[in-house]
């Protein structure tokens, strides 16, 4: 009876005179005449082939709650006139475990036994002895196996069979699998009989490749996608989904992310980047699949954009802006009808812009601006009370000079105490000052805000016009935000229908630490005071507790290359 030897080891390859590089490959079966056993006498094809050609390729892989089982049944062809000995490598995922190893011989299908190395290294050279046909497994080194298999008959083909589990890794609510399928190209280096000029090795011939992927959650299934193949996706019910394609010549690993959550709404970001190159990224929108359409189309999305000094760096305005836009062209895309999703950009620095055309609002408060912009008839004095106090004429400028920058609401010294806290409420403007929207000439002065709207391309042309100035004040752009969904100020929310469920969403994107705001920090240092206001501060809460009683949901992406701290919102 013929069997097959599994030998599960870690170590280098039994074929010294081969190096295999990490990089994935998908399987591949290397020919060789003979190793360093005594070769029965054959005749030997001159010369061999680089890799067996792939014929077809066949994944069948079950994830359940991120413990995904693949079943890789892999077709080789042998196109040569001689009998091959051939090596076969497999390089398994990250923490996967190889349940099981077959080769199929005249119809029949081997399926490995588990032995010590050393007792199956034995056992094949007894075997390959007698001419039999045996199948030797054992990694050969980190995340790589390798199987000695004999014979491989002239004209014909050879099916392996491989099974294999792991567990998925999930980052920021999304799943990612990948089944290995680059080429056989450069892996090999020093193999006898090779040329010096191994890097110009062909790759490996693919024939097809189909798989089907079932995905069982223990959450709700979101966004399932794959950047590599062109994929069919069944979907059984909420947590359940089947995912099939079949592809040709196609050498890209096979790629599949999805989204896990419990939420009507739900985002995802995914990143890459190779050291010393650009990064990529993916960031995707996506609703609940069993919503109906009344229910899709009531969303309310409010992106918060940081325009401060620091997004001039390593390309993070140019990234941010991407991103932004799109996710805009996917929203823009999901609404059937005009106003199915309504959407508000809320560029910040230390201060937000509502626009210079404002100046006669009476939301506003000029206490301040007309201290800091004003002059005394004496020019010795600085400021009203010193003025007055020497028989001076404060001179107050014209509002109209004001280029629409709000500051944080409260008072001028201070935040407001408790139980009030303007800056982290959006209470209506009422008489006092502390409850008005405090004008600022500040420098840094980011774009102009715009609220919830369905113009696509006024939201286009306002991403396009902003450009990185000025500190970072995390707190006044959530705030505003939140602002943007309730109305206010220079902001009118559209009325929400009764009858429909909404989804009230801010999207943050920055690119680390809180640096000043209206009363703490000096613009180029961390601030914890200023970090601290969306949170704890005199009743206990702060924005982000606030804005989340009432139903908001908060996303942030660190828009960020070189590993810095991030503040404790992001």
């Amino acid at each position: 009876m013929k069997k097959i030897l599994l030998s599960l080891m870690f170590g280098p390859a039994l074929f010294g005179a081969i190096a295999v590089s990490g990089a994935f490959a998908q399987g591949v079966i290397l020919p060789v005449p003979c190793d360093s056993r005594p070769c029965r006498p054959r005749p030997i094809p001159q010369p061999l082939p680089n890799v067996l050609p792939v014929k077809s390729i066949k994944l069948d892989t079950k994830i359940e709650g991120q413990v995904a089982t693949t079943h890789v049944e892999q077709v080789f062809r042998n196109d040569t006139r001689f009998t091959l000995e051939g090596t076969y490598f497999f390089p398994i995922p990250d923490g996967a475990s190889v349940v099981e190893f077959a080769i199929w011989e005249d119809g029949k299908r081997l399926v490995g036994e588990v032995r010590s190395r050393e007792e199956a290294r034995r056992i094949y050279d007894e075997i390959v002895r007698r001419q039999r046909d045996p199948g030797l497994l054992e990694y050969a080194g980190k995340d790589l196996l390798q199987a000695s298999i004999f014979p491989i008959p002239p004209n014909s083909d050879k099916k392996v069979e491989l099974r294999y589990t792991q567990i998925l890794k999930a980052e920021s609510g999304t799943v990612a699998y990948r089944y290995p399928l680059g080429t056989g190209r450069n892996l090999w280096r020093g193999r006898p009989g090779a040329e010096a000029g191994v890097a110009n090795m062909p790759p490996q011939f693919f024939g097809t490749v189909s798989g089907k992927i079932e995905i069982v959650g223990r959450e709700p299934l979101r966004n399932i996608y794959s950047p590599s193949h062109a994929i069919e996706v069944n979907r059984r019910d909420d947590r359940r989904a089947v995912v099939s394609f079949e592809s040709s010549d196609n050498d890209k690993d096979v790629q599949l992310f999805y989204g896990l959550s419990e939420g009507d709404f739900s985002m995802s970001l995914l990143t890459y980047r190779e050291p010393g190159k650009d990064g990529y990224f993916l960031l995707t929108l996506s609703p609940r699949d069993d919503l109906g359409d009344r229910e899709i189309a009531a969303k309310d999305i409010v992106f918060v954009l940081d325009t401060s000094g620091s997004m001039a760096d390593a390309g993070k305005m140019t990234a941010l802006k991407t991103a932004t836009k799109s996710l805009l062209a996917q929203l823009k895309a999901a609404a059937t009808n005009n106003g199915d999703v309504y959407v508000s950009i809320i560029p910040f620095a230390k201060d937000v812009n509502v626009g210079k055309s404002n100046f006669g609002a009476s939301w506003i408060d000029w206490t301040d601006w007309e201290v800091d912009q004003g002059y005394c008839s004496k020019s010795k004095y600085k400021d009203p009370v010193s003025c007055a106090a020497h028989a001076g004429l404060w001179k107050l400028p014209n509002r109209n000079s004001w280029n629409g920058c709000i500051t944080d609401r409260g008072l001028s010294a201070s935040p407001s105490p408790a139980p009030l806290n303007y800056d982290q409420i959006v209470a209506a403007p009422g008489v006092t000052p502390a409850s008005k929207f405090p004008a600022e000439q500040y420098n840094g002065c980011p774009a102009v805000m715009m609220g919830l709207s369905y113009d696509w391309a006024a939201m286009n042309t306002l991403v396009d016009q902003m450009q990185p100035n000025g500190s970072t004040n995390q707190p006044i752009g959530l705030v505003w935000a939140w602002q943007s969904l309730v109305g206010g100020g220079p902001l009118t929310a559209p009325a929400k229908d009764p009858n429909y469920i909404y989804s009230d969403v801010i999207i943050l994107m920055s690119d680390g630490l809180n640096t000043q705001d209206r009363w703490y920090g000096n613009g180029y240092q961390v601030s914890q005071a200023v970090d601290n206001r969306m949170y704890q501060q005199g009743n206990g809460s702060g924005t982000c507790a606030n804005a989340k009683a009432a139903g908001v949901i908060i996303y942030t992406v660190h828009v960020n290359t070189d590993g810095d701290p991030m503040s404790t919102l992001l």
